[in-house]
């Protein structure tokens, strides 16, 4: 077996094993990541506007900026919905630890 071949079979075993929890939790990490990306482009963008006015530039700043509050509205939604699940996890464990 070569180093790829077990690199993957780890990726795989790996992944079958995620609790939904590490699962939202990867979505915010990535949420913000794209988040912080869109920001610094929409203020790049923004400063090219101000700098050199261009019809194309700016109308291209307000897309990024929505786009940077919707990926803004899809982290608060996955918080709300792991804060909840790790609540739920944490009593069915306490549930399972009075028995």
């Amino acid at each position: 077996m070569t180093k790829e071949q077990t690199i993957l079979q780890r990726w795989k075993e790996g992944m079958k094993n995620l609790t939904p929890v590490q699962m939202l939790r990867a979505r915010m990490v990535g949420n913000m990541g794209s988040t912080i990306g869109l920001s610094m482009a929409f203020i790049t963008l923004l400063y090219r506007s101000i700098t050199d006015f261009n019809w194309l530039t700016l109308s291209f700043a307000v897309f990024v900026f929505f786009m940077t509050y919707m990926q803004v509205l899809q982290y608060i939604g996955t918080k709300q919905q792991y804060v909840n699940l790790s609540a739920m996890f944490q009593q069915t464990e306490e549930t399972k630890g009075a028995e």
